[in-house]
């Protein structure tokens, strides 16, 4: 009996085997996919977002948090609800962090909204996920 079971071949070796040889790409694939259509290799884009409002360049892996906040605030020269946004809410600058707190106000919420929204679309078109609750 124990001859019978040494001869047998193991499902698991099997199964092994199998899902290693299907999922395997070959080195060409990768250097085509990464060459453009004339043979040329194609510069890696790197996403930013760009806040024209107030001139500043953040990179989407630098983006902890941003969250939508209202206050008393000055607009022109009297005290009014100022709406805002706060983007690493809490964070402070570092060498591996080098984009920490940043806040922007303006005086109607809709613009806040829209300007919340503009990110969430952005980083949405940048393969970044949201669970909406």
């Amino acid at each position: 009996m124990e001859k019978k079971q040494e001869n047998t071949k193991s499902p698991k070796k099997n199964q092994t085997q199998e899902k290693s040889t299907k999922k395997s790409v070959s080195l060409e694939t990768l250097l085509s996919a990464a060459m453009g259509e004339d043979g040329e290799k194609k510069p890696k884009k790197r996403p930013y977002f760009y806040l024209q409002d107030f001139g500043l360049i953040i990179p989407y892996w630098g983006i902890i948090s941003v969250e939508k906040t209202f206050e008393w605030g000055r607009v022109n020269g009297k005290t009014a609800m100022v709406y805002g946004l706060i983007i690493n809410q809490g964070i402070e600058s570092s060498p591996n962090m080098p984009f920490g707190e940043r806040k922007t106000i303006y005086a109607d919420q809709a613009v806040r909204d829209a300007k919340f929204d503009a990110i969430l679309k952005a980083m949405e078109e940048h393969n970044y996920e949201f669970s909406r609750i």
